[in-house]
């Protein structure tokens, strides 16, 4: 099993470089058109988002100090927001393509989740 998910990503990644050459280093990025978007920014920032519930759970943990519990965790989601707003101002036109090709992606994921047979007792 470790050989075959080394060899699946071995090939996404070789997928990825192209794509990369594709979109951003060759003439055929004008015919890629709104799928043309900088694949080492915009799915970066598409994890930020994903922080912030994290970022919450931190006001609720008694553990912390007064900084750790509320001030940390709010300078972080400020700085989430900041860098989503910021990719959404620099690559506007190319965010629907991108949000198209991460929803294939994800969905050609989900395709391979197992379920787990439910138990009848």
């Amino acid at each position: 099993m470790p050989s075959n998910s080394s060899i699946v990503g071995l090939l996404l990644c070789a997928a990825w470089l192209l794509f990369f050459y594709c979109s951003q280093m060759s003439d055929f990025s004008e015919k890629l058109g709104m799928f043309a978007f900088d694949p080492t920014e915009l799915p970066i920032v598409t994890i930020y988002p994903f922080y912030i519930p994290i970022f919450i759970k931190m006001y609720f943990n008694k553990e912390f100090n007064f900084v750790q519990r509320f001030i940390a965790p709010t300078l972080a989601i400020a700085g989430s927001l900041f860098m989503v707003v910021a990719a959404v101002n620099a690559h506007a036109e190319k965010i629907p393509g991108y949000l198209i090709l991460f929803a294939v992606v994800m969905a050609i994921g989900i395709s391979f989740i197992k379920k787990k047979p439910v138990d009848s007792n």
